[in-house]
């Protein structure tokens, strides 16, 4: 009898099973690569959420500048300094908390850029917002901003407004053909519209004031309804000074005022108050409407004055050889 061989299943031998400390080790493991992902999308979109103080420099001097920012409740760690990567001189460091959120730099030196920015301290220090500015007393129109105000910052240069003691220039290279609607309530140091400057500066506050030198050689310069007080020289070639319904007075305390204008040139009202002399010699003017001699002398020599109002005097003199009025 044929016996059959005995048939013996063949058995696969099993994984090693894995310990259980290596089990834990694997999920620690991935848990704290998912968490280190975490923390990686988390910074960043903390510094994709920055926030945007938006500085602006308030008021700038040849010796000093304003710096403004928007406000955000806590504290600002602000930096101003010389250069542009906030690296060598400093005049603050951002280890100085502000809580307000303007801050002021007096005792700086003039025709050097300077940069600030500022941060809320909470956030990191690629946060910062940043501003600059050449240190200058002359704030020049480029007519950027999306109206004719002079109020408005971003028509001028550097984002920067005048502010009393400034001067202002109007050129060509920037905006040259962009009226100006001043509205400020400041006193100027002075004004200069260039050869190449086309459109006009229309005075629309209640007053107009240059404790120094009007020079206009181009464009137009309308007074409006406004008081405008010169304290230095006006000369006014080949452009329009239009004084309107204006009062224009002449009160430097200077030995002498020198005024030349354009054959043809009007006042409106026109007032002396220069303890000295105002000069207007050899030209031809009229005045509309009345003139007041308040004190001083007003020389008028060799000119040709069409008075068409009255006369006050209240101290000041005519001195007027071979003029004629």
């Amino acid at each position: 009898m044929r016996f059959l061989k005995k048939f013996k299943p063949k058995v696969i031998p099993a994984s090693p099973r894995l310990r259980s400390g290596q089990v834990a080790g694997m999920t620690l493991g991935r848990f704290l690569y998912c968490l280190s992902l975490l923390l990686i999308l988390h910074l960043g979109s903390r510094e994709a959420s920055a926030t945007d103080l938006a500085p602006y420099f308030q008021g700038v001097t040849s010796s000093s500048l304003t710096v403004r920012w928007t406000s955000f409740s806590g504290i600002y760690n602000v930096t101003l300094s010389t250069s542009s990567n906030f690296i060598g001189s400093q005049n603050s460091s951002g280890s100085i908390p502000l809580i307000q959120n303007t801050s002021s730099y007096p005792n700086l030196t003039q025709n050097v850029t300077y940069y600030f920015h500022v941060k809320l301290s909470t956030e990191s220090d690629v946060q910062y917002s940043s501003v600059s500015a050449l240190l200058t007393s002359v704030r020049r129109w480029d007519g950027e901003g999306s109206d004719n105000l002079a109020s408005n910052r971003l028509n001028w240069v550097d984002n920067v407004a005048p502010i009393s003691t400034n001067s202002v220039q109007f050129v060509t290279e920037q905006g040259g053909t962009k009226a100006c609607h001043w509205d400020l309530n400041i006193d100027l140091e002075g004004v200069y519209m260039g050869v190449g400057f086309s459109s006009s500066v229309v005075i629309t506050g209640d007053r107009f004031s240059v404790s120094s030198n009007f020079y206009q050689n181009g464009g137009t310069f309308n007074a409006g309804n406004s008081s405008v007080t010169l304290k230095g020289n006006l000369a006014v070639t080949n452009a329009v000074f239009d004084t309107y319904r204006s009062t224009v007075t002449f009160s430097g305390s200077s030995p002498f005022q020198q005024v030349t204008l354009p054959s043809g040139a009007s006042f409106y009202h026109l007032v002396t108050n220069n303890s000295q002399t105002v000069y207007l010699q050899s030209q031809t003017i009229t005045i509309n409407g009345n003139l007041t001699l308040t004190t001083g002398t007003f020389n008028t020599t060799g000119s040709t004055i069409n008075f068409r109002g009255n006369a006050v005097t209240a101290g000041g003199i005519v001195y007027a050889t071979n003029g004629k009025w």
